[in-house]
């Protein structure tokens, strides 16, 4: 990319592609997630040799905890009104942990979520479960698990 293209490549709609070849949302949408958590982008490009992108984002406070301490947490708890499970865990997958859980309080709402299109992912036997596909904001979140508890 040249100078001129490259001040231009976080913008949005902004495209060297020719007309239905490309939105330019592509990389709009990489600064505005990156953005939202707090994190910076970077762009280098020399024409004829091709571009780098750089991703700064911030460390992550606490160390994400695997299916065993979920298991702990539940059996410790009474009275767990909702049960939300990343589909990729440490120990033992979401779904797989969504049956051992379901098999214990049948009536339990959980909510999966992943980067990973729900039509992607094996989550028969569990019965009624919800999915929210990652990256979601706080607000989004909260709607899902606002709407669910309602139900």
């Amino acid at each position: 990319m040249d100078a001129n293209v490259l001040a231009q490549a976080f913008t949005p709609f902004f495209t060297t592609k020719p007309k239905g070849m490309g939105t330019g949302l592509g990389l709009s949408s990489a600064y505005g997630i990156v953005r939202q958590n707090n994190g910076q982008i970077r762009a280098e490009s020399t024409p004829g040799e091709g571009s780098t992108f750089a991703v700064f984002l911030p460390l992550c406070e606490g160390v994400a905890k695997g299916a065993e301490e979920a298991k702990q947490r539940f059996r410790e708890e009474p009275g767990v009104d909702l049960a939300i499970l990343d589909v990729l865990m440490p120990g033992q997958s979401g779904p797989e942990l969504g049956l051992e859980l379901r098999a214990r309080h049948s009536d339990l709402p959980i909510l999966f979520v992943s980067g990973f299109v729900a039509d992607e992912l094996k989550l028969e036997g569990l019965g009624p479960t919800d999915f929210l596909q990652k990256p979601f904001t706080a607000s989004g979140l909260t709607q899902k698990i606002r709407e669910i508890l309602d139900r």
